[in-house]
């Protein structure tokens, strides 16, 4: 994807990151694009299931200045969502989480809902994935700086309109400094499981954190995970699978300084380990 230059930007960065695809075939592409005089935008683009682009959107804050675009999901009805932060130094704040939701068929903007923490730092909230349940409701799950070192895992969920329903700020040990959610996914019942990393003790030394989440918001089990050597691991991915359990697929820190791949599969009613890989 190349913006053409215009009189009134001139496109110098791109970047997709995130990918989502409805019951008919057609994909969405969601990321950010830098334009001259507005900085970094999110854009969200549709193709076919052959690849031509059906539409485009973009969006770019009432500060003109710097966007994210995180994650991308859709939805029974074949609408779209996505997730990421919008800078609103306009309003004396700082990076706002932001969930925008369009309308499938021509891209038009359904709602839009941002969130702010009471701690209103310059890192700011944002929005890192989405997903939608059978009943059209969506949770989003991020992060929220309470300073600008310390943040913890947000989790809102809404309904089909855009009105909250519920929403948890989620620290999943006292002495973590450092806890970020990287993906959420949904069953048939309508609970979610959302995964990522915490940092219990110094830098960089992080764990895996993935939990379950009922449709009611209560959390019902947690698992972590901190590989032999010191280093940075992570969740970074997570599906439910037919069977049952739960795949959580991401990375630990070898003793020799490199990374390997891990996988976990978990009981999707316990957090048990299943298996590991």
């Amino acid at each position: 994807y190349t913006l053409p230059d215009a009189s009134t930007a001139t496109p110098s960065a791109k970047f997709a990151l995130g990918v989502a695809v409805d019951a008919s075939g057609s994909v969405y592409v969601g990321g950010m694009e830098t334009n001259t005089g507005q900085g970094q935008d999110w854009r969200l683009i549709k193709y076919d299931r052959f690849g031509h682009s059906m539409w485009s959107v973009g969006y770019n804050s009432p500060a003109n200045a710097d966007e994210e675009l995180w994650g991308v999901a859709t939805d029974a009805a074949g609408d779209v969502a996505a997730a990421g932060w919008s800078d609103r130094s306009d309003l004396g704040e700082g990076r706002n989480w932001l969930v925008n939701k369009y309308r499938g068929s021509d891209g038009a903007l359904l709602w839009s809902r941002s969130w702010t923490s009471p701690w209103n730092t310059a890192d700011g909230d944002c929005a890192v994935s989405l997903i939608a349940d059978g009943a059209g409701n969506w949770l989003a799950a991020g992060y929220e700086h309470e300073s600008n070192t310390y943040a913890r895992w947000r989790l809102i969920k809404y309904d089909a309109n855009g009105a909250i329903l519920w929403t948890r700020s989620l620290r999943f040990q006292p002495s973590d400094q450092d806890d970020k959610p990287m993906r959420v996914t949904s069953d048939a019942a309508g609970d979610f499981y959302a995964v990522g990393g915490c940092l219990p003790g110094a830098y960089p030394n992080y764990d895996w954190f993935a939990c379950k989440v009922s449709a009611a918001g209560d959390v019902v089990w947690t698992f972590t995970f901190g590989g032999a050597a010191a280093g940075w691991d992570s969740a970074q991915d997570v599906e439910v699978l037919a069977d049952g359990s739960v795949a959580v697929a991401g990375f630990e820190t070898t003793s020799a300084g490199g990374r390997d791949w891990r996988m976990f599969g978990l009981d999707a009613a316990s957090g048990a380990v299943r298996w590991t890989t």
